[in-house]
């Protein structure tokens, strides 16, 4: 029997070597499978020419949204004690019901506004709405007459609210006196507007107001129903830009939007000079739109 083992399971060491790398590659080829799986092929992307063609917000707002921008037309601005005024009056002002019925129940629980400021302390009561409000507000002051010894009750005398009816103005033609006298314009701001006004040689559209510096949103809505725009012939023009010559820095300058000016640079670097001014619509994202809105800014 040992002389059959012997025989038969007697290696020589290279035969034992050549055993023991032979086991080695099947293990290795039964166990690296569970530990390698093969990893999908990562496409880069060039993120800065993803935002350079990346399709801007639809210009009409979303139909809740206009709905909410039509209904600020039907705010009127009068000067009004917040210790006085009733419901319809708040609602004329522009504040929303549930804002309406906090002021009335602070009022009702023995609450007195006793300057124009406390207006903020109301809970819902959004920041720009207060600041538009604030000017309006005059709380009349209590007087006592001198009091006799016969009478010793004391009488307040108060000062009826006075109405002051906001007149809409023109943005091309309006001083700045106009601008200040719109809710949430001071003297800044006006100053600010008249100087923008003039480095775009008058505003194309009032929508253009909104880009002044300073100037949310939230104080665009409320200033929007009482601005107006006559057409062109009031606004003063201003020397037209060279498509083909003008630096983004110079389009910034007169209002066009930052990625427009930058996409309009980068396509005359890939393809060459614009030919026409339709041209401007080979950019991918300049659509009809946008291109009557940059359109008085260039010439060839």
């Amino acid at each position: 029997m040992k002389k059959w083992l012997n025989e038969y399971l007697r290696f020589t060491r290279k035969e034992r070597m050549g055993i023991f790398i032979l086991l080695a590659i099947i293990i290795a080829f039964l166990w690296l499978p569970q530990y390698y799986r093969a990893k999908p092929d990562l496409v880069k992307i060039d993120t800065a020419l993803l935002k350079l063609f990346q399709v801007p917000a639809m210009v009409n707002p979303k139909p809740m949204e206009a709905a909410n921008s039509a209904s600020m037309y039907n705010i009127h601005y009068f000067y009004f004690d917040p210790n006085t005024i009733g419901e319809k009056d708040w609602q004329a002002l522009g504040l929303k019901e549930k804002t309406i019925q906090t002021l009335l129940n602070y009022r009702s629980k023995g609450g007195r506004f006793k300057v124009a400021e406390d207006l903020r302390k109301i809970w819902g009561l959004q920041k720009a709405t207060a600041d538009a409000l604030i000017p309006y507000i005059r709380i009349p002051r209590t007087e006592a007459p001198a009091l006799h010894s016969s009478n010793a009750n004391r009488y307040i005398h108060t000062v009826p609210a006075l109405q002051k009816t906001i007149s809409p103005i023109d943005i091309n033609t309006a001083t700045a006196k106009d601008w200040e006298q719109l809710p949430g314009i001071g003297p800044v701001l006006a100053a600010r507007i008249i100087k923008f006004r003039e480095k775009l040689g008058g505003f194309a559209d009032i929508d253009q107001v909104q880009k002044t510096y300073g100037i949310k949103d939230s104080v665009f809505q409320i200033l929007r129903p009482f601005l107006r725009f006559s057409g062109t012939e009031t606004a003063v023009k201003s020397e037209k830009l060279n498509l083909n010559l003008a630096s983004a820095k110079a389009m910034k300058a007169v209002g066009v939007r930052s990625d427009i000016a930058e996409a309009i640079v980068n396509y005359r670097k890939e393809y060459g000079p614009f030919l026409e001014l339709g041209d401007l619509k080979k950019i991918v994202f300049i659509n009809e739109t946008i291109f009557n809105e940059i359109l008085p800014f260039f010439k060839l």
